[in-house]
């Protein structure tokens, strides 16, 4: 696959409306109007991960701000969609961004196409990777929604600073989530996460709350303030592109994450889990 027109498309094809068009044909503009919603899904083998939640969230992305989805978006159409793009570009893996914008009005517009994407490198994962902490808060936390000045702003203090990614804290200095991502904590055997009501529910959060209940670690969500992070043993990032990620650094303060065995037995379950779904799918 080769980068054409813009670059956070990736692919020689994208569908819009249901139709198949070249990608230099795509309007990036008409992407980008509000209000909208968005998906991005990881295909692994041709399989679109975890693809009934994200159809889930979808909805209730556009429920929170006051919007219905039209029944052409449900999951057949999303499902559909998302496989002809794979076959359409010969590309089995990679992020495929969903875009349903125009939702006040009766013509709503859809967008499926495959989203230039950064995975962690092997040394990322064996040894963490750097974040920072951003004042900011999303005003609408829990809905995936089309926020570009917000993403402009985070995305250029992460270059600044050479970081992998910035951890949102809000006025009281309470750490929410990352830009694009959901943070866990890790304290003894205890894993600890903001509420659900604070945060944009990630999949791959619910995921691994999950597999701590299977697993019998227990899970409590709370606001955790930036003032305590030296109490914790370790940290990681949650998401579609890092799956379960260690972090080695907040604004420079040290963490071992990647060596904590807590963390290493999370995301161990989590590979299998993706493992699991694929081959149940092919």
């Amino acid at each position: 696959m080769r980068s054409l027109i813009n670059s956070e498309i990736l692919g020689d094809y994208a569908i819009q409306n249901g139709k198949t068009i070249l990608t230099q044909k795509l309007d990036m503009e008409k992407t980008k109007k509000q209000p909208g919603v968005y998906e991005v899904i990881r295909v692994i083998d041709g399989v679109p991960l975890f693809l009934e939640k994200h159809v889930e969230r979808f909805k209730r992305s556009a429920d929170l701000l006051g919007y219905s989805l039209k029944t052409s978006s449900g999951s057949e159409y999303l499902n559909s969609s998302i496989h002809s793009l794979v076959e359409l570009n010969s590309c089995k893996n990679g992020n495929i961004k969903i875009i349903i914008n125009n939702l006040n009005t009766a013509m709503q517009d859809n967008y499926f196409f495959f989203l230039k994407s950064s995975y962690p490198s092997l040394s990322q994962i064996t040894d963490g990777v750097p974040t920072i902490l951003f004042s900011a808060k999303r005003s609408n936390p829990n809905a995936k929604s089309l926020n570009l000045p917000f993403r402009e702003k985070v995305d250029e203090e992460i270059l600044k600073t050479s970081s992998y990614e910035a951890l949102l804290v809000d006025k009281n200095r309470y750490i929410t989530e990352g830009s694009k991502s959901n943070v866990f904590f890790v304290k003894d055997k205890t894993l600890y996460t903001p509420p659900a009501y604070n945060v944009l529910p990630g999949i791959t959060r619910g995921a691994i709350i999950e597999i701590c209940q299977r697993l019998s670690i227990e899970v409590i969500e709370q606001n955790i303030h930036s003032s305590t992070l030296k109490d914790f043993d370790g940290l990681f990032i949650t998401g579609t592109s890092p799956k379960v990620l260690p972090i080695s650094s907040v604004d420079g303060m040290i963490f071992f994450s990647s060596k904590n065995t807590l963390i290493i037995t999370i995301k161990d379950a989590y590979d299998m889990l993706i493992n699991e779904y694929i081959q149940s799918r092919t």
